[in-house]
């Protein structure tokens, strides 16, 4: 994950730029497809973001195994 405290800094400067972070649903699914431990970095990123005040977005990636949990 390339978003670090350095990175959100730069954000704010840059109101027209929005990050998009991809997430699967559960943190196993996601785990599963994107690396160990990558749901809870996201996570911490979202609350980051979240705290700096800048608006982002999500990027579900919808499969067989995860349909049910991004459209719920």
């Amino acid at each position: 994950i390339l978003l670090d405290q350095r990175m959100i800094e730069r954000m704010k400067l840059r109101r027209n730029a929005v990050p998009v972070l991809s997430i699967e649903g559960t943190p196993a699914e996601t785990d599963a497809r994107r690396g160990q431990g990558v749901h809870e970095r996201l996570n911490a990123s979202m609350a980051a973001l979240r705290e700096a005040g800048i608006f982002f977005s999500l990027s579900f990636t919808v499969t067989r195994a995860t349909y049910d949990t991004v459209t719920d």
